[in-house]
């Protein structure tokens, strides 16, 4: 498969946490809560918004499926950077009266690359293992996927991406020994950023580190936005990559 090829995929996880609460607009797209819509609000939950802020800087997600009686019971659509991604919160049992009878359903279309990075750095930020239910037979009979098999999905997403960024690091480092001389005292301090950040999986610290890197190497010859490091090619644009936070804390 070619590296900037187009592919989609669908994962399925268990939401934990209620918060936060969002508000529709006129536009029919999600906003912070500020007391003024007239259309009503969602509660978007613990995994939904680690996507979107995974996805990055992005327009509003809009809604597709608007709730009724049910905050919980929606379904959302978020693009940006050639990415499109779509979650569907429904109840999986219990008829929804606790926020653990909620899954969230993603589909997710865009390069691998992509859709790599934001399934890791969506998992990072959650702190567990979404696909791992309250009640495994009803998620499983819900999502029609065998758990064991689909745990292996995200695994898989996450561990692509996680080599994609070691490549790069690797990369990175290889030039700045071979141009050590002519690097700022800083650049050393930046590796071990780097380094610090994939430890920590901080996808976005690492961003950074990568980036000020790469201003540093004046963009070497053989390491530019059609390299292999699918994903990566932002980082090559700006010193800084910006973070939008549609959600809040």
């Amino acid at each position: 498969m070619e590296a900037g090829a187009s592919v989609s995929i669908r994962l399925w996880a268990q939401v934990e946490s209620a918060m936060p609460r969002m508000e529709i607009d006129s536009e029919n797209c999600l906003r912070m809560v500020a007391g003024k819509s007239k259309k009503g609000s969602l509660i978007l939950g613990d995994v939904a918004q680690s996507f979107i802020r995974a996805l990055g800087p992005s327009d509003p997600p809009v809604i597709l499926s608007e709730p009724r009686f049910d905050e919980q019971r929606w379904e959302i659509l978020a693009s940006g950077f050639g990415v499109d991604m779509s979650i569907k919160s429904e109840p999986y049992w219990g008829f929804g009266f606790f926020t653990k009878c909620f899954l969230n359903e993603i589909s997710i279309s865009g390069s691998r690359s992509s859709i790599d990075r934001i399934v890791f750095d969506a998992m990072a930020s959650l702190g567990r293992n979404p696909w791992e239910p309250f009640w495994r037979s009803r998620f499983e009979k819900k999502s029609g996927f065998d758990l064991d098999s689909h745990g292996n999905m995200w695994r898989d997403c996450e561990m692509r991406a996680e080599r994609s960024m070691r490549d790069m690091l690797d990369e990175i480092t290889r030039l700045y020994v071979t141009n050590k001389e002519e690097m700022p005292a800083s650049a050393s301090s930046d590796i071990e950023t780097a380094k610090l950040a994939l430890e920590d999986r901080n996808g976005q610290a690492f961003e950074r580190a990568m980036s000020r890197m790469l201003t540093s190497l004046k963009m070497k010859r053989g390491f530019d936005s059609e390299s292999d490091y699918g994903g990566w090619g932002i980082l090559l644009e700006s010193e800084e990559v910006p973070v939008v936070d549609l959600t809040g804390d």
